[in-house]
């Protein structure tokens, strides 16, 4: 049976070999989405910054509550435009701060591996806790070009990252992230993944369509190749 090769670049750090994105500022203060008045008294304040360059974070998401990662709406706010966030109105109760942005990995303050889980907060009602800062690592990323037997680009192959993880105390390998498709010379892009090996899946689309001949392209098996995205995030 034949199988396809890859041509396969990796890019270790996450998000240090992508360009800059283009980042937008605004004067606009966190949206509080609280909707109930006189809920409680305390306030958790900070800022969500990027772990690489120190900047503060526009539009991230700072959730807080007591079970994460499950949370009321009405403890949710979106920071600023300098990466400012302010949740008023908590009760006394015990929380913890969950921030996520796109293209960056989730974290927590007071986490002490990536993704993993956040320090308790213990909030008293009325008190107020400034500069409970969480910094932000991008995201990884993984590119590559698949190629046939004959070192041809091959078009609508799905790519997805795999990676090992505990489910019912079996050992599987499960999708992380999205998944894509290679475009008309063979390419692809996963992004958004946390740091971790991974397994990247090659597999050849096949069409039952009219006019459709895949006589040949149905022959190729599934396709894995390992790969490494890295990153760090911490919490001040």
């Amino acid at each position: 049976m034949s199988k396809a090769s890859f041509c396969l670049a990796v890019f270790l750090g996450a998000g240090g070999a992508t360009p800059a994105l283009a980042q937008t500022t605004s004067s606009q203060p966190a949206r509080d989405r609280s909707t109930t008045a006189g809920y409680g008294t305390g306030v958790i304040r900070g800022r969500i910054l990027d772990a690489a360059t120190g900047r503060g974070l526009p539009r991230a998401e700072v959730r807080a509550g007591p079970n994460a990662p499950q949370f009321p709406d009405n403890r949710i706010v979106l920071t600023d435009g300098d990466g400012r966030y302010e949740i008023k109105g908590l009760p006394a109760e015990t929380f913890v701060i969950n921030v996520s942005k796109t293209n960056y990995v989730r974290a927590a303050w007071g986490a002490e591996r990536v993704e993993g889980p956040g320090k308790r907060i213990v909030l008293a009602d009325g008190q107020v806790l400034e500069k409970m800062d969480v910094r932000l690592a991008h995201a990884g990323v993984i590119t590559g070009k698949i190629v046939d037997e004959f070192g041809d680009p091959v078009t609508d192959v799905f790519v997805t990252a795999m990676h090992y993880q505990y489910v019912q105390g079996s050992r599987r390998l499960i999708q992380a992230g999205r998944g894509g498709s290679t475009n008309d010379i063979g390419e692809y892009r996963i992004y958004g993944l946390s740091p971790g090996q991974y397994f990247v899946s090659a597999t050849l689309r096949t069409f039952n369509g009219m006019n459709t001949d895949t006589t040949d392209r149905s022959s190729y098996a599934p396709t894995f190749y390992r790969a490494r995205a890295t990153s760090a995030v911490r919490s001040d």
